[in-house]
């Protein structure tokens, strides 16, 4: 299982994203800003990657999943920072 958190700074307010995923079986979970969804889609295995389209605050975001199921968060008119 993979698991991920990225504090967000859009227009000087802060939002934190969470990711969790069993890769094999393709089971994705969302939190964004307390708010938890399920991603739907098929069980996408250890070697291939995707991007999912999602929302952070009022700005669109890429949840970019790499090989093997960590993920980059990307936004474009903000600073992320990846959380231990």
């Amino acid at each position: 299982m993979v698991k991920q958190k990225w504090k967000v700074t859009i227009d000087e307010k802060v939002h934190e994203v969470g990711y969790k995923c069993v890769p094999i079986i393709g089971k994705t979970e969302l939190t964004v800003d307390g708010f938890t969804f399920a991603v739907c889609g098929k069980p996408f295995g250890l070697g291939l990657v995707r991007r999912e389209p999602i929302i952070v605050g009022d700005t669109q975001a890429i949840l970019d999943v790499k090989r093997g199921g960590r993920a980059e968060l990307i936004v474009r008119d903000g600073e992320v920072v990846e959380l231990k």
